[in-house]
């Protein structure tokens, strides 16, 4: 009898087994698919992607990127790590690329629309989990004469400055790749500019109204080194092989110092500044040094004395590596990605976009505070790029006017820049003249915080077919707004295109609302119909009259709503990148604060650079174009200067590497 037990359990368990394995052999049976190639399509950070992707009865067994318009450098390293990992793993589950978000989820969208199309369960590739090999066990140590944390534009030109002055460096980069997107960067003088008509700017000006402008809240020296070395830009990139050239003139808002638009844009139309980056950090290499991507820094090491001695980071594989250095730069960036921080300086009203590097989480200033490094300047944070909200990715598909922008960015980005419009807070209540905020966008981040968040602009249908038939001139806009190097985005000559079309679908979306009276439009968007009504009867009344009584707007900009249909965008700001973080000298010396003394020391070995660093600003972004970038590069040079200095025993002077 209990041999009989014994049998019947052992063709129990027989049976169980081969009922498991029927079910994951039915399971993976599940993942069919018709054999073929179908193009798939999806949206990354630049617009639509078509990806062709390639079945057999049960497998994906190629994916080519097709078209994108995604930036080199950055989602290129999406297309070209992405495909592979997914067939590899046969998986829909995989990460993000680091630092290429978006071009992964535009990649990842294409695959998916294509697994529908060949018939086959995206739900079920997405639940099967990726393969991950565990080397936390392994353990490596490299020596160095200096370690840069971080490889975007400060620690990249860290690195550089600090091997052009004979150091061994190791780049750490926790992202795919090191630089960052093409920008703008301030010059007080170049010969770029003076080749094109510009004169040099006026130091002793522009620095009282630069530091008059942050109630002097600003540390004096680091702004007037920051200006002086940054005559010295161009030429530094020029001789390490990046290619620049003179914009005009471009009206981005706010920057209204004498002389701040002495603007240089970081790249050519062949090759972008990553790229050119990238080709002159291969000088680190030559000396001996190294550059690692995707590895995070995790810690910073001390000796006994206190004295920074070197970086712990971690492969992506999971082993850790230990560089031993003489001294370390910090240059990890703000933390534009940490909403919860960035609420901070708003009263706890968190942001809701990001336009910044998704990785920005502040790493660099947290590991420095754990070794007592001081703050500075944590409320300065740049909000730009005022948008509205909703999907406009299929109507990106649609040139615009001159063909620069298309239909969709200029929409999302233009229209909050009309000073022509109607801005109301989520009660219907009129909040600003929308002239001065639409040209000074150091306010408009600060007036869209101010209410929550979001503010609506309001638009009438006449006004709306006017900018996409005629161009925002028709309705007296004259002073056009640029974005980044492009300086007509807001198209006053040339009709937008069929706006409608996008106003109509943002409705569809509930982004946006419309009604054909004021009152039904407020119904529409939850306010109380009597407030929005009255607020557009005193607006209409201020424009009869050609003025603005409550606001004070410039009466060319007062253009009457009298009849409907109207139209409501919710608008918010992103945030570029924070402003303040960790206390340094002007030597780029990490500090803390001794409280008592009320003064503060350096931390041995330890130097910061960047938009990780605090003491340039106020509290709010300088009104010059291209600061940001400008200081990125200039502090990322002193640091070299006295990392190098400490690691060396060399003397070399930050104001004199000119003639190094």
């Amino acid at each position: 009898m209990k041999g009989a037990n014994k049998m019947r359990k052992v063709l129990s368990i027989i049976l169980c087994l081969v009922l498991l394995m029927g079910m994951v052999v039915f399971a993976h049976a599940e993942q069919r698919f018709t054999p073929g190639t179908y193009t798939g399509i999806g949206y990354g950070h630049n617009g639509r992607m078509e990806v062709e992707v390639t079945f057999s009865e049960d497998a994906i067994t190629d994916i080519n990127i097709v078209s994108h318009n995604e930036t080199a450098g950055i989602g290129e390293v999406a297309i070209e790590q992405l495909p592979g990992i997914i067939i590899d793993n046969q998986s829909l589950g995989v990460d993000a690329i680091s630092s290429a978000t978006d071009a992964s989820h535009g990649i990842l969208q294409a695959v998916e629309d294509a697994v529908t199309q060949a018939g086959g369960d995206v739900e079920a590739l997405k639940a099967v989990e990726v393969k991950k090999v565990d080397n936390s066990a392994s353990f490596t140590t490299m020596d160095a004469d200096i370690c840069v944390i971080g490889g975007g534009v400060s620690g990249s030109i860290a690195a550089i400055q600090a091997s052009d002055l004979g150091a061994k460096v190791v780049l750490l980069e926790k992202a795919a790749s090191t630089g960052v997107r093409g920008g703008a960067f301030f010059c007080a003088d170049s010969h770029l500019a003076r080749e094109a008509g510009f004169e040099p700017v006026d130091m002793e000006v522009f620095f009282k109204a630069y530091m008059e402008d942050t109630s002097w809240r600003a540390d004096g020296t680091l702004v007037r080194d920051w200006l002086e070395m940054s005559k010295d830009t161009v030429d530094f990139l020029e001789e390490h092989g990046c290619q620049l050239y003179k914009t005009l003139e471009t009206y981005s808002g706010g920057h209204s110092y004498p002389g701040g638009l002495g603007m240089t844009q970081y790249e050519t139309a062949e090759r972008t500044e990553i790229e050119q980056i990238a080709d002159a950090l291969k000088s680190i290499e030559a000396n001996g040094g190294a550059v690692y991507c995707d590895t995070c820094a995790t810690a910073l090491l001390q000796d006994e004395n206190g004295v920074v001695v070197g970086v712990r980071a971690v492969h992506p594989d999971g082993s850790i590596v230990q560089v031993n250095a003489k001294s370390v730069i910090i240059a990890t960036g703000g933390y534009n990605a940490d909403f919860e921080w960035i609420s901070k300086s708003y009263n706890g009203v968190m942001p809701t976009a990001n336009f910044g590097l998704a990785s920005n989480l502040g790493d660099g200033i947290i590991m420095a505070r754990g070794l007592g490094a001081a703050e500075v300047g944590e409320q300065a944070v740049m909000l730009r790029m005022p948008r509205l909200v909703g999907d406009f990715n299929a109507y990106n598909d649609f040139d615009s006017g001159d063909g620069r922008v298309k239909l969709g960015k200029r929409f999302q980005y233009a229209v909050p820049l009309l000073p022509m419009t109607l801005w109301v807070n989520s009660t219907g209540e009129r909040i600003c003249d929308e002239e001065e905020v639409c040209y000074n966008r150091n306010y408009t981040g600060n007036i869209v915080m101010s209410q929550g968040g979001y503010v609506y602009v309001l638009m009438s249908e006449k006004m709306l077919k006017t900018l996409g038939e005629e161009g925002a001139g028709a309705l007296n806009m004259t002073q056009p707004q640029g974005m980044g190097y492009i300086n007509n985005y807001t198209l006053l000559e040339q009709g937008w295109g069929d706006v409608m079309m996008v106003a109509d679908g943002l409705v569809e979306q509930g982004v946006a609302y419309k009604g054909n009276t004021i009152e039904e439009l407020a119904e529409a968007a939850g306010m109380k119909p009597e407030i929005l009504a009255a607020t557009l009867k005193t607006y209409n009344e201020a424009c009869a009259a050609g003025e603005d009584t409550s606001f004070f707007k410039k009466p060319e900009f007062l253009i009457g709503m009298e009849e409907g249909p109207y139209y409501l965008f919710t608008e918010n700001v992103c945030v570029l990148t924070s402003l303040g973080g960790i206390h340094v000298s002007r030597y780029m010396e990490v500090q803390s604060m001794d409280s008592e003394a009320r003064t503060y020391n350096e931390i041995p070995g330890l130097y910061a650079c960047g938009t990780c660093t605090g003491g340039l600003y106020g509290d709010h972004y300088a009104n010059a174009e291209g600061v940001a970038h400008s200081y990125a590069i200039t502090s990322g040079r002193t640091a070299a200067c006295y990392a190098v200095n400490n690691a060396l025993g060399t003397n070399y002077n930050h104001l004199e590497l000119a003639s190094q």
